[in-house]
């Protein structure tokens, strides 16, 4: 039988093996072979979330807070993890809790362990009243199972990674009763591998393709690996040029260098990089072996945005779930339960949810998970609604659905690429930060400890990674690097310590036009050519400045009604200027006298007032402009005081003008004398109205449909038209109404004699530095 350490590396095998004469020899992994190989009597192996229940239930002791950890349910759920890896590592490897007491550097953290013995006794005392078994307990409380055993002549274990102490001392006790082979190749980074070793006896040297006889503790095989790998390495200053870089690479090594699709891999130290891939992969050449992230299916969706909104109830929240609505019915039933969804069944509703999403591609899967835990539900029942859909959404959240429909050409992770054999190998994202990665805190044991305890160092652990990184290399005929080398990111000191040259410049200019380029060419820049009759279509002050600043910005949000998507936490000027607009026109039509500006002032605070709610960064804004408004108080009381008369507010407009339909709404209208002034309120900081030198390039024809209101509806001889700063307190006259009332009139005589429109995207880029829709034009 063959052991491997990747269900990749086995299938592998078995495809290679596909056109030899005779049986193929059974083949499993590492993990499995482990699992079958050891009994525990009258035990079953713990499920996971019941694990951390346990601990959570052990850590129930006055003491515990002394370790720092937090006890809300849902932080201890992901801490957790720090605790369980610190016993099985120290239990593996064959130490105790005692060992670290008579530790001269631990001597100063025996308190702490004292509480870690009392936590480890209350978790494997609640393992014993149940029945569980846990990893932590393996060392000490198996029995080889020779009933499985003895099935085999022989076993080939093929390592590609660290063995424990526990797992070398099993292999070794397995190799007693049935003939074991090791398969190993050693190079610079597998040190303490070989060191291992050596308690048997066996001397290995670095740089050599062992097959060890175990059971006789002797070397039967020993080639040394003399493979002449060429590499390519090359650096970019943004990530996502590195796609270009792959597809120019894909090419060459297929078309020119005749490899086979099949046998050409792509390398991610970064798995997250794999998006952008498969957004690029037009051609659909590539298959993803870590699969495809169930993050951006339709159904987990809904559940994470559910569960934010449960955990986190605000206007974000809010609208991310109403958007996102399913079933009308279901969907306000969430809704108005949203401050007792601690009392709804959890099995139920998920299960209703369900309902709803039963053609998902995840549907099964997540059904399925869901059973499970309603399984275990004699240990979950006294968690919350929060808690229990905290636990299925972290089981689920780093999933992946198998690349059933992908190509030849293998995306895969560092981890998955152990013990295969490619001819071209791709890899990307070449970064100090990501290669070797490290990401593994330590909160129990320092370098030094380890070191005295011979337990895996931060070295050792990035040591592993470079072997493997080595065996990828000296497994490939060639090998094409990439990094990002900019102000935040700087390529990997491990090129130095594989004698690799660092590029000497970056890349981006040559291969570009192979991603963005080519997408922007035949997307962004599709000419929009439409038959458009204004006379059907309603024209406000804001739709027309859209029309005359992009016609392309237009066509998207009037024609195609692309709505603005982003929902923010901070407070929107429109939200603002609305209720400022409301408190305004509530000031006047509630109060005939002030008896000067601070009396305004004080009356407006208590109508603005009214509009206090949740939104606390509203209501920030509604405290500042309580105090801004002063200057425009003492103005307005002048201005009353003279004899000013504000006759109209929030005037609706809609009337017909040369067979074209405007409308809109006037923010007020005062009287003085024989005059009308028409006024429009500013709350923001950059007014200003147009000048003889610029008014003919002016795309804001606000006031003029203004002014034209009041003309034909109104028949007012005398207007004049305003910007209201409310900010200074200051009127801001449009000096060129007559001028731009000219140009307004050609403007509709264009509109009225085409029938035929190019929304072509405007010419002045600045126009799209803040447009929501800049990145479907390919101007971000």
């Amino acid at each position: 039988m063959n052991v491997f350490t990747t269900s990749r590396h086995l299938r592998n095998y078995l495809k290679s093996n596909l056109n030899s004469n005779g049986l193929i020899q059974k083949s499993i992994t590492i993990d499995e072979f482990e699992n079958r190989s050891i009994v525990i009597d009258n035990l079953k192996i713990i499920d996971s979330d019941i694990r951390t229940i346990f601990m959570y239930q052990a850590s129930s002791f006055y003491d515990f807070s002394k370790l720092k950890f937090n006890k809300d349910f849902i932080n201890f759920f992901f801490e957790s993890d720090f605790i369980f890896k610190f016993f099985e590592e120290i239990y593996l490897e064959n130490i105790s809790l005692d060992d670290l007491v008579q530790k001269k550097l631990y001597t100063d953290y025996s308190d702490e362990i004292e509480i870690l013995k009392i936590l480890l006794t209350n978790y494997i005392s609640l393992l014993k009243q149940n029945s569980y078994y846990d990893r932590i307990l393996i060392p000490n409380n198996y029995k080889l199972n020779l009933e499985y055993l003895k099935n085999f002549e022989f076993i080939n274990i093929h390592i590609e990674s660290y063995l424990s102490y526990f797992e070398l001392q099993l292999l070794n006790n397995i190799s007693k009763i049935i003939q074991l082979n090791i398969y190993l190749n050693t190079n610079k980074f597998n040190k303490k591998m070989i060191k291992k070793f050596e308690q048997f006896n066996i001397f290995l040297a670095e740089n050599n393709n062992y097959i060890i006889d175990f059971s006789n503790k002797k070397i039967i095989s020993n080639i040394e690996n003399k493979n002449q790998t060429n590499f390519e390495v090359k650096a970019f200053s943004q990530r996502l040029n590195q796609i270009a870089f792959i597809k120019a690479k894909l090419y060459e090594f297929i078309e020119i260098d005749k490899f086979l699709p099949e046998n050409i891999a792509i390398i991610l130290p970064d798995e997250s990089f794999a998006k952008y891939l498969d957004i690029f992969d037009n051609e659909i050449n590539l298959n993803f072996a870590m699969g495809k992230s169930i993050t951006q299916n339709r159904l987990f969706v809904y559940l994470n945005t559910l569960f934010e909104y449960i955990k986190e109830k605000n206007v974000l929240t809010f609208n991310r779930l109403k958007r996102l609505s399913i079933d009308d019915e279901l969907q306000e039933n969430i809704l108005k339960s949203k401050n007792s969804l601690d009392n709804l069944v959890f099995y139920d509703l998920i299960n209703k949810i369900l309902e709803y999403f039963k053609d998902d591609e995840i549907f099964e899967f997540i059904y399925k998970e869901l059973y499970r835990l309603k399984q275990y539900d004699i240990f979950l029942d006294k968690l919350t609604f929060k808690q229990k859909f905290q636990i299925l959404l972290s089981n689920i959240q780093n999933k992946h659905l198998d690349d059933i429909n992908g190509g030849k050409i293998t995306v895969v992770g560092l981890l998955e690429s152990r013990g295969i054999t490619f001819d071209g190998v791709i890899i990307v994202d070449f970064n100090e930060d990501t290669v070797p990665k490290y990401n593994q805190k330590d909160i129990f044991l320092s370098t030094f400890l380890r070191i005295d305890l011979g337990l895996p160092t931060k070295d050792d652990r990035l040591n592993l990674q470079k072997y493997l990184y080595k065996r990828v290399f000296d497994n490939s005929k060639k090998v094409s690097i990439s990094y990002v080398q900019n102000d935040s990111y700087i390529p990997s000191r491990f090129l130095t310590e594989l004698d690799l040259k660092k590029s000497a410049q970056t890349f981006d200019e040559y291969y570009d036009y192979l991603t963005l380029n080519f997408i922007k060419r035949d997307v962004f820049n599709k000419e929009i050519i439409l038959n458009i009759d204004f006379k059907d279509i309603k024209i406000s002050a804001s739709s027309l400045n859209t029309f005359l600043s992009c016609k392309r910005k237009y066509y998207l949000k009037h024609i195609q009604k692309i709505k603005e998507h982003e929902i923010s936490l901070l407070p929107s000027y429109k939200n603002i200027g609305t209720i400022l607009h409301e408190t305004l026109k509530e000031l006047y039509l509630n109060n005939t006298f002030f008896e000067n500006g601070l009396d305004m002032q004080k009356k407006f605070k208590n109508h603005l007032f009214k509009h206090i709610s949740h939104d606390h960064f509203t209501n920030y804004e509604i405290n500042v402009w309580s105090k801004k408004i002063e200057f425009f108080c003492n103005h307005e009381y002048s201005r009353l005081s003279s004899g000013v008369m504000p006759i109209a507010f929030e005037e609706p407009i809609n009337f017909i003008y040369k067979n074209l339909q405007i409308v809109g709404s006037i923010d007020r209208i005062d009287k003085f004398n024989d005059e009308y002034f028409v006024i429009d309120y500013k709350s923001s900081t950059n007014i200003s109205v147009d000048s003889e030198r610029n008014f003919e390039k002016s795309v804001d024809f606000q006031l003029e449909l203004y002014y034209l209101y009041t003309l034909r509806v109104k028949n007012y001889l005398k207007t004049r038209a305003f910007f209201y700063d409310l900010n200074n307190g200051e009127l801001l006259e449009e000096k060129m109404l007559k001028e731009k009332l000219e140009i307004l009139e050609n403007i509709f005589d264009m509109l009225l004699k085409s029938s035929s429109f190019n929304f072509s995207k405007c010419e002045d880029t600045k126009v799209c530095l803040y447009c929501p829709y800049k990145i479907m034009c390919g101007r971000y």
